[in-house]
């Protein structure tokens, strides 16, 4: 089993400012030294040169001066956070929180458990939703991805037009409005048009 694990940590990085060369260099390479030493490996193919990700088995955590964050195998939980708690030169460890059972699904096994899951009720649900709420068509589809969706290893953060959630409601209500269940309206909204959507009853 995978968690979302965040851990804030104190190294005298702030907002706006940073951290120094010296004293960030010093943080990486102190946070790198005590997790080599346990087994973790690190990786630094990230986006910046700075970037460093702990490696061990399916746990991978993205380490910042503010805070290490990301996915966790449950038996290396202890481990990182004995490791953090005994803090360091560079950093003391502020506050430490699980937040979420994260999944290793890919982008397919993902959207077929929203299939066995919300399968048999994901269109009345669209159909309640636009029943009962007078927003736009993405506001509740979003808000009904939102609800839906389950963090993985590839999806650790939200929803987007691309998220498997997403995509998973937004077919079903795709085939809502092709079957007449729903009929879409557009309102102009200064220089925005939203596009809104009513249950068709008669079809239904």
């Amino acid at each position: 089993t995978l968690f979302h694990l965040l851990f804030s940590l104190e190294s005298g990085y702030e907002w706006g400012k940073g951290l120094s060369h010296e004293k960030t260099d010093a943080f990486y390479k102190e946070i790198k030294e005590k997790f080599h030493g346990e087994g973790f490996d690190t990786d630094r193919t990230g986006c910046t040169s700075q970037a460093m990700y702990l490696v061990k088995g399916k746990t991978r955590l993205y380490v910042h001066p503010m805070e290490i964050s990301g996915y966790c195998e449950t038996l290396h939980i202890p481990q990182i956070t004995a490791i953090l708690k005994k803090g360091g030169r560079t950093f003391r460890l502020v506050k430490d929180t699980i937040a979420e059972e994260v999944y290793s699904f890919t982008d397919e096994e993902e959207m077929e458990y929203y299939r066995a899951r919300y399968g048999t009720c994901i269109h009345r649900n669209i159909l309640d939703a636009f029943n009962n709420r007078r927003a736009g068509k993405e506001d509740i589809l979003s808000m009904m991805a939102s609800r839906i969706n389950v963090a993985t290893t590839s999806h650790l953060h939200g929803i987007g037009y691309d998220s498997p959630a997403y995509r998973f409601v937004h077919e079903a209500y795709d085939r809502l409005v092709n079957n007449g269940k729903l009929k879409e309206n557009i309102r102009k909204t200064g220089c925005c048009n939203i596009i809104m959507a009513i249950s068709n009853t008669n079809a239904i």
